[in-house]
């Protein structure tokens, strides 16, 4: 029983000594003797880095364990470690011995990389990455995703929305448009027929923050929309800094507004009509001035609206970015009323704000906002109504389809009264829905500029 009870001390002490043991088997000294041992250029440092040893749980056993590309080496390490450390610990410590109980063996196979448990990790990470990418994108976008945001922060009624049907392009609405964007704009035509009193909505202004939120699509289809009703219908392009009218319905640019503006046209001569539209006309920019502001702002165009206000039910401005510049809110004083263009995942609600803000210094008459370019899930329960209303249109003869135009430019100042350099255009044959015979040699190639972003 006493020799019994000796031995047990004797392996709680042991175990008391493993860490000991663990810091002398992989001192500088002891590491020393194994690279003498193995005869290797390998600094000590490096052995050190290979060489693992721990305690087996509440053993006084020793594992020693090491890691290297060349399996060889590594048993040559292992096994010099095993056979150098005994001396070593017993001249350290003056007492204590040490026995090995297995020897090291190459290994069959690499213990690293598990390739499962790599790609398990990897997996892992990748979907936290991606769900936190996904969460950081929606937490840092502060653009309008829904019908409720854009009344919330604008404080303005959204009078229709207007489905996402094609990537980029300006969609002009025709037989093969889908059923329920032509709808959009009925509703869009309905709703302002009715908003005036003693029919006094007629002059209206289209608009939007900034540039590429569709303000141009939508003038050129609520003129169409409501020139189908029979009503004599002007579309007029204000945008005097980079007009796009002309573009996207493939027609001349000169003469226009701009030139009435400045006395060197006279108004019947800048009146284009429109083949198979016969009460729709469409008043082009013209010539860019140098004074887009003052000239929108002047008396000559007071002078030119009360000139063609009678003679015309509706009078649709096509004007430049509120968000950017003051032409809007300059030209908003002598309409009846201002129509928002709200893009889906593109207007910034900042810069919303702040466009509202100027517009409501000038006393404009904000008749309320078009949602553009709503994709379908952000409809809630209005996707089975829209779903819905596109069979009922089909079933009746309509098709779906599109038929667009593209434009892009870029807004900011240059030279004090444009936008900012036009983007790169590639060339190729433009289609047009309204076969506008062709205008000068310089309207031809400025008819040709196309891309790929709705304006």
């Amino acid at each position: 029983s006493e020799q019994n009870q000796m031995s047990y001390s004797d392996i709680l002490l042991t175990q008391k000594l493993v860490k000991s043991y663990v810091l002398i088997m992989t001192s500088d000294t002891n590491i020393e003797l194994v690279k003498k041992e193995i005869g290797t250029e390998l600094t000590v440092g490096q052995l050190k880095s290979y060489v693992k040893i721990s305690g087996v749980g509440e053993t006084e056993v020793l594992k020693i364990n090491v890691e290297n590309k060349d399996p060889v080496l590594a048993q040559s390490i292992a096994n010099a470690v095993v056979k150098v450390s005994p001396a070593t610990i017993i001249r350290v410590i003056k007492a204590g011995s040490a026995e090995v109980i297995d020897t090291a063996k190459v290994p069959a196979k690499p213990v690293k990389p598990v390739v499962w448990q790599y790609a398990a990790i990897g997996t892992m990470l990748g979907l936290m990455l991606s769900v936190a990418l996904i969460f950081l994108r929606d937490f840092f976008d502060n653009t309008f995703k829904t019908e409720d945001d854009v009344r919330n922060v604008l404080d303005l009624p959204v009078i229709t929305s207007l489905p996402e049907i094609m990537k980029g392009g300006a969609t002009i609405v025709t037989e093969e448009t889908p059923f329920d964007y032509k709808e959009s704009f009925k509703v869009l035509r309905t709703k302002i027929q009715f908003s005036g009193v003693d029919g006094n909505m007629k002059k209206i202004a289209i608009t939007s923050s900034g540039p590429f939120e569709g303000k141009t699509t939508v003038s050129i289809n609520l003129a169409l929309t409501m020139a189908e009703t029979g009503k004599r219908v002007l579309l007029i392009d204000a945008d005097l800094r980079k007009p796009k009218v002309h573009k996207t319905l493939n027609m001349p640019s000169e003469p226009g507004i701009s030139n009435v503006l400045t006395q060197q046209e006279e108004l019947a001569n800048v009146i284009k009509k429109v083949p198979n539209f016969d009460s729709l006309d469409i008043v082009t920019c013209g010539v860019i001035p140098p004074n887009p502001t003052e000239l929108l702002g002047s008396h000559q165009m007071e002078a030119f609206i009360a000139s063609i206000e009678d003679d015309y039910d509706y009078i649709i401005f096509d004007t430049p970015p509120i968000g950017l510049v003051a032409d809007t809110a300059v030209l908003s004083k002598m309409l009846d009323g201002v129509i928002w263009v709200v893009s889906y995942g593109r207007t910034v609600k900042e810069t919303a704000t702040f466009a509202k803000d100027t517009l409501d210094s000038v006393d404009a008459n904000i008749i309320g906002c078009v949602f553009n370019r709503v994709k379908a899930d952000s409809y809630g329960n209005r996707g089975y109504y829209r779903k819905y209303g596109s069979r009922y249109g089909s079933r009746y003869g309509y098709k779906r389809g599109s038929y667009g135009y593209s434009n892009r430019y870029s807004y900011g100042y240059r030279y004090g009264y444009g936008y900012g350099e036009e983007a790169p255009e590639k060339t190729k044959e433009k289609k047009s829905f309204f076969k506008i015979g062709k205008g000068s040699s310089n309207d031809n190639q400025d008819s040709q500029n196309n891309s790929d972003t709705q304006e």
